[in-house]
């Protein structure tokens, strides 16, 4: 009955690579892991966020074989999702030497780059991974992301459309995209298109949960203070400061958006992206 589990729950790690960056099944992989109970299982620990203990769990799989593919994207997750980023890298590179075609690995190691603030060699992971997984909405959108924190503004809307249109194929919502696309037309004034996502950003209007209250603050149903008072967490705490810069800096009040932005890259927080934007638009002042 064990086996079954542990069979279905190796299934369910390799399944949500997509979202969760972690590695694809590699079925001519000669090694096989058993463990005699799940609370032994690496991978049972990974499944249900307890990442400390699958890290550990890990750690003793390596030590009898250090090339385990899945245990060394096991144990790279386990230290992204810790916020050790550059060990994350640096497993995910051992990973990367063994299956440099394996587009979740690729896909993680730009993620961990992105975050390190190697815009370069994040924006070439993502590139490379989309020669294996065209269709992936996470790198499109990531991609973006990256062409933001680089002023990039126009390739940023450009992957952000494809992201978008992927998702919605997939019947999935990303008020991310939208978010991202009006404040990147804000910084080239394009006023026509941001109309085009203020329309759509109106079609969600009845959406409460996190991030929707931050279109609501662009479509000016919330002010600075009652986005502010929205928020649960430190994430997106940055978010909403770094988004109210944003329009401070889009109606020409240069020096109240500053402030945000300082506070928003000044906070501690390892996979925030909002907090590297808050950065490189301190050091690019809007004219």
């Amino acid at each position: 009955m064990y086996k079954m589990i542990h069979l279905i729950l190796s299934i369910l790690f390799v399944s949500n690579l997509f979202a969760e960056q972690m590695e694809a099944l590699i079925f001519d992989q000669p090694t096989v892991i058993t463990v005699t109970n799940e609370q032994d299982d690496a991978f049972y620990q990974l499944y249900n966020k307890q990442y400390k203990i699958a890290l550990s769990k890990f750690d003793d799989l390596l030590k009898d074989n250090p090339f385990h593919l899945s245990a060394l994207t096991g144990k790279a997750k386990c230290l992204f999702e810790l916020g050790e980023i550059n060990e994350a890298y640096n497993t995910y590179t051992i990973a990367y030497n063994l299956d440099s075609n394996n587009d979740a690995i690729t896909e993680a190691l730009g993620n961990c780059a992105f975050y390190l603030k190697d815009f370069n060699a994040a924006h070439d992971f993502f590139q490379k991974a989309l020669l294996e997984a065209p269709e992936n909405p996470t790198l499109h959108e990531t991609l973006s992301k990256v062409y933001m924190c680089q002023g990039r503004y126009n390739e940023a809307i450009k992957q952000a459309k494809v992201a978008k249109l992927y998702y919605d194929n997939s019947e999935l919502r990303a008020p991310s995209l939208l978010i991202l696309s009006y404040f990147a037309m804000a910084e080239i004034n394009d006023l026509e298109n941001q109309k085009t996502i203020l329309k759509f950003i109106q079609s969600s209007k009845k959406e409460s949960n996190w991030p929707y209250p931050i279109l609501k603050f662009i479509n000016k149903d919330l002010s600075d203070t009652q986005l502010l008072s929205q928020v649960e967490t430190l994430q997106q705490e940055i978010q909403a400061h770094t988004y109210i810069g944003l329009m401070k800096r889009s109606n020409k009040e240069n020096l109240l958006g500053q402030a945000h932005f300082e506070w928003a890259s000044s906070r501690e927080h390892p996979v925030s992206y909002e907090s590297l934007l808050s950065e490189f638009l301190l050091k690019t002042p809007r004219i």
